[in-house]
Protein backbone atom coordinates (compact mmCIF):
# COMPACT_ATOMS: atom_id res chain seq x y z
CA UNK A 1 0.00 0.00 0.00
CA UNK A 2 1.29 2.91 -0.89
CA UNK A 3 0.13 5.50 2.16
CA UNK A 4 0.43 3.36 5.17
CA UNK A 5 -2.16 4.69 8.02
CA UNK A 6 0.78 5.04 11.03
CA UNK A 7 -1.30 7.43 13.09
CA UNK A 8 -4.57 6.33 14.74
CA UNK A 9 -7.56 8.35 13.32
CA UNK A 10 -9.10 8.54 16.93
CA UNK A 11 -6.46 9.88 19.11
CA UNK A 12 -3.38 10.56 16.96
CA UNK A 13 -1.12 8.06 18.56
CA UNK A 14 1.46 5.84 16.62
CA UNK A 15 -0.03 2.86 15.92
CA UNK A 16 2.00 -0.28 16.26
CA UNK A 17 2.53 -3.06 13.41
CA UNK A 18 -0.81 -4.68 14.11
CA UNK A 19 -2.50 -1.53 13.40
CA UNK A 20 -3.60 -1.44 17.12
CA UNK A 21 -3.13 1.86 19.21
CA UNK A 22 -1.67 1.89 22.71
CA UNK A 23 -3.12 5.13 23.68
CA UNK A 24 -6.80 4.06 23.06
CA UNK A 25 -6.53 1.38 22.38
CA UNK A 26 -8.67 1.37 19.00
CA UNK A 27 -7.96 -1.04 15.82
CA UNK A 28 -7.63 0.49 12.94
CA UNK A 29 -8.41 -1.89 9.81
CA UNK A 30 -6.92 -0.91 6.35
CA UNK A 31 -9.49 -1.87 3.69
CA UNK A 32 -7.73 0.12 0.61
CA UNK A 33 -6.38 -3.23 -0.59
CA UNK A 34 -9.32 -4.95 -1.31
CA UNK A 35 -11.33 -4.04 -4.51
CA UNK A 36 -14.76 -5.14 -4.06
CA UNK A 37 -16.78 -5.83 -7.47
CA UNK A 38 -20.70 -5.54 -6.77
CA UNK A 39 -20.77 -7.05 -9.92
CA UNK A 40 -19.01 -10.12 -9.50
CA UNK A 41 -19.32 -13.21 -7.33
CA UNK A 42 -15.26 -12.85 -6.04
CA UNK A 43 -14.86 -14.63 -2.89
CA UNK A 44 -14.46 -13.13 0.23
CA UNK A 45 -13.44 -15.09 3.40
CA UNK A 46 -14.87 -13.46 6.25
CA UNK A 47 -14.14 -13.93 9.78
CA UNK A 48 -17.05 -12.80 12.19
CA UNK A 49 -16.25 -12.61 16.34
CA UNK A 50 -19.33 -11.98 18.78
CA UNK A 51 -17.96 -12.66 22.28
CA UNK A 52 -16.38 -16.11 22.46
CA UNK A 53 -17.95 -17.40 19.01
CA UNK A 54 -15.88 -16.69 15.82
CA UNK A 55 -17.34 -17.73 12.39
CA UNK A 56 -15.51 -17.95 9.17
CA UNK A 57 -17.54 -17.78 5.97
CA UNK A 58 -16.70 -17.91 1.91
CA UNK A 59 -19.76 -14.99 1.00
CA UNK A 60 -20.09 -12.57 -1.88
CA UNK A 61 -21.02 -8.98 -2.67
CA UNK A 62 -24.23 -8.83 -3.54
CA UNK A 63 -25.59 -5.20 -3.28
CA UNK A 64 -23.65 -1.75 -2.25
CA UNK A 65 -25.22 1.39 -1.71
CA UNK A 66 -23.89 4.75 -0.37
CA UNK A 67 -25.68 7.90 1.07
CA UNK A 68 -24.11 11.36 1.47
CA UNK A 69 -25.74 13.82 4.02
CA UNK A 70 -25.32 16.73 5.48
CA UNK A 71 -25.04 18.18 8.86
CA UNK A 72 -25.73 21.82 9.70
CA UNK A 73 -24.37 22.81 13.27
CA UNK A 74 -26.61 25.75 14.96
CA UNK A 75 -24.86 28.56 15.83
CA UNK A 76 -26.06 32.00 18.05
CA UNK A 77 -24.09 34.89 17.07
CA UNK A 78 -23.39 37.14 19.88
CA UNK A 79 -25.81 40.13 18.75
CA UNK A 80 -28.51 37.12 19.25
CA UNK A 81 -28.97 35.60 15.56
CA UNK A 82 -28.86 32.20 14.75
CA UNK A 83 -26.89 30.97 11.82
CA UNK A 84 -25.96 27.08 10.66
CA UNK A 85 -22.81 26.38 10.10
CA UNK A 86 -22.00 23.36 7.14
CA UNK A 87 -20.16 20.62 8.83
CA UNK A 88 -18.04 17.78 7.45
CA UNK A 89 -20.51 15.14 5.13
CA UNK A 90 -21.64 12.12 6.50
CA UNK A 91 -21.17 8.98 4.26
CA UNK A 92 -22.84 6.07 5.35
CA UNK A 93 -21.79 2.64 3.08
CA UNK A 94 -23.80 -0.34 2.97
CA UNK A 95 -22.35 -3.39 1.50
CA UNK A 96 -24.54 -6.57 1.91
CA UNK A 97 -22.55 -10.19 1.79
CA UNK A 98 -23.92 -13.40 0.99
CA UNK A 99 -22.55 -16.84 2.57
CA UNK A 100 -22.54 -19.88 0.81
Amino acid sequence: MADELKNCPSCGGTLDDNGRCPYCNSKVYDLTDINIDVNSHDRIKLKLKCGDNTMVMDCYPASLSWDISNDYLDCRAFDGTICYVKQNPIHTIRLELISY
